[in-house]
C-alpha cells in the first residue's frame, strides 16, 4: 500500500516537473491521457467513412486501382489541431502518436462490416535513406496501432519502395501519379492473405496508396482483397 502511494506522489511529481503535451492542442496531458488529450480525441473532425462504401475516400481510387473499401479516420486541413498532431508525429519525433491514435481507429474499423475480415496490414513504405534519416516510418506506426486492434499481423517488409522520390506535398494531381510510377515493389514474405488494408498517414490523391496496390497486384492478380485506411484525408 505504502509503496503504491509513493509511486502515484513519484509520478505527479513527474509529470508537474516534466509535463507532457497534447501533440494536437498542445495542452497538458492528464496522468491518463497518452499522446492526444481527451478534449482533443473527442472534438478531431471524424469522417466515419469506414461506416459506408460509397465514400470521397473511396472514390479516390475510381479507375486507377481495385479496391474494396477505402475509408480515413480524420478530415485534414492546414492550420488545425489534425495537422498539428500529424506534423508532431511525422517530423518532431512522437512516433508514439500512430500507435495511440491508430489503435482508435482500428477499435472503430474493427465494428465495420467492410474492414472485419482483414487479415493483414502493409503501411506504405518510406525509401530506405529516408527511413534512415527520420529513423521511422509513421505509417507503419499507424499501421501497428491498426494491427493492435484487429489483432492481425503487420507486415512492414515485403513492399519496397525501391526509388527514392521528391515530396509529394506541392504536386499538382498527374504530377503526383508521374511521381510514384513503378516505385514499389512487392515480395511477400508471409503467407499469402485474404484481405490486405493498406495504411498511410495522409489521403490527398490516392497516387502513392494505387501505386502500392497496382505493385501488390502485379504479384497477386485478383486472388486478394486490398483495401486502405489513412489517418486523414484532405478536406478542400
Amino acid at each position: 500500500m505504502l509503496l503504491n502511494t509513493l509511486k502515484r506522489y513519484a509520478e505527479g511529481f513527474v509529470s508537474i516537473a516534466y509535463p507532457e503535451y497534447c501533440s494536437a492542442c498542445g495542452g497538458t496531458l492528464f496522468r491518463n491521457e497518452e499522446s492526444v488529450c481527451g478534449l482533443c480525441r473527442n472534438s478531431l473532425p471524424k469522417t466515419n467513412f469506414h461506416k459506408f462504401s460509397d465514400n470521397p475516400a473511396s472514390k479516390l481510387f475510381w479507375g486507377k486501382c481495385l479496391i474494396r473499401s477505402a475509408a480515413a479516420y480524420y478530415y485534414y486541413k492546414k492550420s488545425t489541431d489534425v495537422q498539428a498532431m500529424i506534423h508532431q508525429m511525422k517530423y518532431k519525433g512522437q512516433k508514439e502518436v500512430g500507435n495511440v491514435v491508430g489503435n482508435w481507429y482500428g477499435q472503430e474499423l474493427g465494428d465495420s462490416v467492410l474492414f472485419q475480415d482483414v487479415d493483414l496490414i502493409i503501411p506504405v513504405p518510406l525509401h530506405p535513406d529516408k527511413l534512415k534519416r527520420r529513423g521511422y516510418n509513421q505509417a507503419e506506426n499507424i499501421g501497428s496501432g491498426i494491427a493492435k486492434a484487429l489483432n492481425v499481423e503487420l507486415d512492414a517488409k515485403s513492399l519496397i519502395r525501391k526509388t527514392f522520390t521528391e515530396t509529394q506535398t506541392k504536386k499538382r494531381m498527374f504530377a503526383r501519379s508521374e511521381n510514384v510510377e513503378d516505385v514499389f515493389v512487392y515480395q511477400p514474405t508471409l503467407q499469402a492473405s485474404k484481405h490486405i488494408l493498406m495504411v498511410d498517414d495522409v489521403l490527398t490523391t490516392g497516387a502513392t496508396l494505387s501505386a502500392c496496390i497496382n505493385s501488390i497486384r502485379t504479384v497477386t492478380g485478383d486472388d486478394v482483397t486490398i483495401s486502405v485506411a489513412a489517418l486523414a484525408i484532405t478536406k478542400h
